[in-house]
């Protein structure tokens, strides 16, 4: 009984998650149309044909970077991942790089400060017997 109400959540969570694609390619298609100069419009069925598209791909998109995690033996998907994904788009590729290679090095400078300040909040005990 317990399967059908996790079947029943998961299925409430994807419609929500492609309800909220779909809210949100119709907001860049308006955006887009008030932001042009020509007058052009975008009809709603257009609209709804990028929203499905774009929830599509994003389906294709999980499945690879499943699949590359697996392929590593691993069940977690990671940067090396998203990045062996983004290797036929060049520019995209780069920024992620970019990306990720701040988001490290924030990471490591984060480290090295947790490090020092246990190190310098650590205060020596002497024994009895020394002082005196």
């Amino acid at each position: 009984m317990a399967t059908e109400d996790d079947d029943m959540e998961n299925l409430q969570h994807k419609q929500r998650l492609k309800a909220s694609v779909h809210h949100t390619v119709v907001k860049i298609c308006s955006e887009l149309v008030q932001d042009d100069e020509a007058g052009i419009t975008i009809d709603n069925s257009v609209k709804a044909a990028i929203a499905e598209t774009t929830w599509r791909y994003i389906q294709e998109v999980t499945q690879d970077l499943e699949m590359f995690a697996k392929h590593a033996k691993r069940t977690t998907i990671n940067a090396d991942d998203v990045k062996l994904l983004l290797r036929k788009c060049p520019k995209l590729l780069e920024h992620i790089s970019s990306i990720h290679q701040t988001h490290t090095e924030s990471r490591v400078k984060q480290k090295k400060k947790s490090t020092t300040k246990k190190k310098s909040s650590a205060v020596p005990v002497a024994d009895s017997d020394e002082e005196n």
